[in-house]
């Protein structure tokens, strides 16, 4: 799903990949949008989105995945308005190379 309108380029890049997580394409792992900050709040990840979901439910998908950063509550709002429910919590860690 890439959006060809030069402005919306500049707002987003979503990814174009949608993972399939199991053998008979139930479940699907959905692409994270990425909007540039000048973008935010004008409602350009809610329709990415919005696509990814209907895209999955066209395909016959039961369940879609999605993931978020704990501190990003616009985000967070976003999921739950549109359904998501708190699953699995991740926690990644990190340290910088050489070690």
């Amino acid at each position: 799903m890439l959006v060809s309108d030069s402005a919306a380029d500049a707002a987003a890049t979503p990814s174009t990949d949608v993972t399939v997580s199991s053998a008979d394409a139930s479940n699907v792992v959905e692409p994270k949008p990425a909007v540039s900050r000048d973008w935010r709040g004008r409602g350009v990840a809610s329709y990415l989105k919005r696509l990814t979901l209907r895209w999955a439910a066209e395909h016959g998908v039961t369940e879609v995945y999605t993931w978020t950063q704990a501190r990003n509550e616009s985000m967070l709002r976003l999921n739950e308005h549109l359904g998501y429910v708190e699953g699995k919590t991740s926690i990644t860690l990190s340290h910088p190379l050489p070690l």
